[in-house]
């Protein structure tokens, strides 16, 4: 059985979880975190979009 994938995470049911380096608070420097679960052992992955890494590199 695949994946089921394009999961987003959500905090306190409302808003979308973010990372960020330090606490860079303006949301052109926070990547959106997306989550992955493999149905047959319940694992959960997560991930951001690998294209835009450069705005928590800096």
């Amino acid at each position: 059985m695949d994946d089921i994938s394009d999961l987003n995470l959500f905090a306190d049911g409302t808003y979308r979880v973010t990372i960020s380096r330090g606490k860079k608070w303006r949301k052109s420097k926070r990547l959106a975190v997306s989550a992955r679960v493999d149905p047959q052992t319940g694992a959960v992955s997560l991930f951001v979009d690998k294209d835009k890494l450069d705005v928590v590199r800096a």
